[in-house]
């Protein structure tokens, strides 16, 4: 799945977008943000509203193209999983691993089939996530590892990216190992 292209006919919903804008880095792209919506025609992101997925890609990959870029997607990632609401019954990282379908499909809308997270148990302690979206590989990680960070109690884990495509990892997905 190519990285920051969307299909034409998938949105997001606004709440959606609003808890990615709440992250520490905040300051640092927010301008980015703005110039992008205004660019748009929008000039204030409604959180019972749907836009464009490609608005949104196009607000990555404008952060991406600025200095501390990987920190501040990963920590983009990592606010969206820390101010969204999760189910009670999520207790443990394979079961928090085994939402992030469910999780895309209550936030975007439209979207291909084959579009999503391809989640493996691996082993007793080593979850595998394949990551076929458009969101920028470093957002991904953040929602991996805040989402690792948050079911995981005080168990040390480590998350391991690898690109499906090495010698170009926005042209495809990636794979994620979480062990702990």
């Amino acid at each position: 799945m190519q990285k920051y292209i969307a299909h034409p006919e998938t949105e997001v919903h606004g709440q959606a977008m609003l808890h990615f804008f709440v992250s520490i880095n905040r300051e640092e792209f927010l301008p980015a943000v703005e110039d992008i919506l205004a660019e748009n025609g929008v000039g204030k992101i409604e959180e019972d509203q749907w836009y464009p997925m490609q608005l949104w890609l196009d607000i990555f990959q404008r952060i991406a193209e600025n200095s501390n870029s990987m920190s501040n997607l990963v920590a983009l990632g990592m606010s969206a999983i820390e101010t969204g609401t999760l189910p009670p019954d999520i207790d443990s990282i394979v079961s928090a691993m085994n939402l992030l379908n469910a999780i895309y499909g209550l936030n975007l809308r439209n979207f291909p089939d084959d579009e999503g997270y391809e989640v493996s148990e691996v082993g007793k302690r080593h979850v595998r996530v394949k990551d076929r979206t458009p969101f920028p590989h470093d957002v991904v990680y953040g929602y991996i590892y805040g989402l690792s960070k948050q079911f995981g109690n005080a168990e040390t884990f480590t998350v391991r990216r690898t690109y499906l495509n090495e010698a170009d990892p926005d042209s495809d997905g990636a794979v994620y190992d979480i062990t702990w």
